[in-house]
């Protein structure tokens, strides 16, 4: 098992933040309105900071490389799949309207196709396959030099880079398909870019980390605000630059007049802005007995978040709609994002401590009676 440590545990729950953020906001990007309305600049805003947030996760478990060399792959399929087992349940909850055998039809099929309420859950199975063949990086990893590590790394994250686009000029979707939407080619390149950071620690500054790191996410932010508003040179941008979304996906989303972000993950300067966090995180001095406790509980409120912002949206009705918020209360949508935001950070986090709490009691009481 890998030492935990504080800076990294921080960031991580910060990561789920940007997470439940960019699922809270996504719907009022499907809102139609003028672009560059005040609600759309701050949705678009929130959206682009978060960008980076499965990508970091990815780097943070390559950063701890060596912990995946002598895992067992039965105990990482386990550890990843239970978590999504216990909380499945919950989302039929979200099918009360149906028959019980279409409300379980629908939530199992969404758990395999990443459809319905479980889109989040594309993150889980490409780290899945992800964790399987960790091992087998992580060894060659360890045995590496630097020069060759740095030129795998750059090689990889160069491919990852155009790989969306590439498979949308070419019309090669099945390729795209089979390697999860070529987010297992990302995947592994920033697995490689992680253990890069352990091994071989950039000697750089927190400082400075930092103001690069922002740097970086207001290129982010001022690329959506082109993206959405010369859509030619954006294309022009994501074909040489690479994989600033998906060519095919973009062009259906406007010529269906709806707006679209600047924000695929391979997006090299999202990946770079990911990386940069990361190094941030390595370099600050955190220490936090509470902040780590908290972070245990990560993978879990990743899980069930969805579940919780799907409940707060029913019991809101109309008065707490997003779009309803985005037509009509301009001046509110930002503080009610806010709030909706950090209930359902809350919400998240109490249910996995509390399935946390549940499974060691019974383990307790199983171990007490067997005894």
């Amino acid at each position: 098992m890998r030492r935990r440590e504080a800076g990294i545990e921080t960031m991580r729950i910060i990561l789920l933040v940007m997470v439940i953020a960019l699922h809270v906001v996504a719907p009022f990007r499907m809102v139609r309105f003028d672009k560059f309305e005040p609600n759309w600049i701050f949705t678009d805003t929130v959206a682009s900071l978060s960008r980076i947030c499965t990508n970091c996760f990815v780097l943070i478990s390559g950063f701890f490389f060596m912990s995946f060399k002598n895992k067992q792959p039965a105990r990482t399929v386990l550890r990843l799949i239970l978590p999504v087992m216990v909380y499945l349940p919950f989302y039929l909850f979200l099918e009360l309207d149906r028959s019980f055998s279409e409300a379980v039809r629908r939530v199992f099929l969404g758990a395999l196709t990443n459809s319905y309420n479980l889109y989040h859950l594309w993150f889980v199975q490409t780290f899945l396959v992800l964790s399987l063949i960790a091992p087998l990086l992580a060894a060659a990893l360890e045995q590496i030099d630097q020069r060759t590590h740095r030129a795998v790394m750059r090689v990889l994250l160069a491919v990852a880079s155009v790989m969306p686009s590439f498979t949308s000029l070419t019309g090669l979707m099945w390729f795209d398909l089979s390697l999860f939407r070529a987010q297992l080619t990302l995947f592994t390149a920033l697995f490689v870019t992680g253990a890069y950071i352990r091994k071989y620690p950039p000697r750089i500054s927190p400082a400075k980390a930092g103001l690069m790191f922002m740097a970086a996410q207001i290129m982010i932010i001022l690329g959506s605000r082109l993206y959405n508003s010369r859509y030619n040179l954006a294309s022009l941008i994501q074909l040489l630059g690479g994989a600033i979304g998906s060519l095919e996906e973009a062009a259906r989303i406007e010529t269906n007049g709806l707006n679209v972000t600047f924000g695929d993950p391979s997006n090299i300067i999202i990946v770079a802005s990911s990386v940069l966090f990361l190094i941030l995180f390595t370099k600050l001095n955190i220490r936090s007995g509470a902040t780590t406790k908290m972070a245990r509980h990560v993978y879990g409120a990743y899980i069930i978040h969805v579940f919780w912002i799907q409940v707060f949206s029913r019991l809101g009705g109309n008065r707490f709609d997003l779009f309803s918020q985005a037509r009509h209360e301009s001046g509110f949508y930002p503080l009610f994002i806010i709030v909706f935001i950090l209930a359902v950070l809350v919400f998240s986090l109490l249910t996995d401590a509390l399935y946390g709490f549940a499974y060691k009691s019974l383990l307790r009481f199983v171990k007490a009676r067997v005894s």
